[in-house]
């Protein structure tokens, strides 16, 4: 992580948007001719995202006021912070992943 904040301090990224919607820019041959049974559960889990998501604005800001302030960590989700204490406690204390308690709203 220590290498990746040196290499991001140095470079000059862009961000792009709208990468749930990547059938923008693919070409017609290539079209998507709607849900298979198999891709309900995805669209299922991008619905899912979408409706917790925050504003693309707000999540850029937030990286903008990161960058100045020379911050790796960005939490564009303040009601995850518990899940990134509850992964941070579990590392720390030499147990195994599990999944984290639901977000608080």
């Amino acid at each position: 992580m220590r290498t990746a904040h040196a290499r991001l301090r140095r470079a000059h990224c862009r961000y792009g948007q709208g990468s749930g919607h990547s059938q923008r820019n693919r070409p017609a041959r290539y079209s998507d001719a709607g849900p298979v049974p198999a891709n309900r559960s995805a669209e299922a889990a991008r619905k899912a995202f979408e409706d917790f998501g925050v504003p693309p604005r707000t999540i850029g800001d937030a990286v903008v006021r990161a960058v100045r302030e020379e911050r790796f960590h960005v939490l564009t989700h303040p009601e995850c912070r518990n899940h990134v204490k509850h992964r941070a406690q579990r590392i720390l204390d030499g147990q195994n992943p599990t999944l984290p308690p639901p977000p608080e709203k």
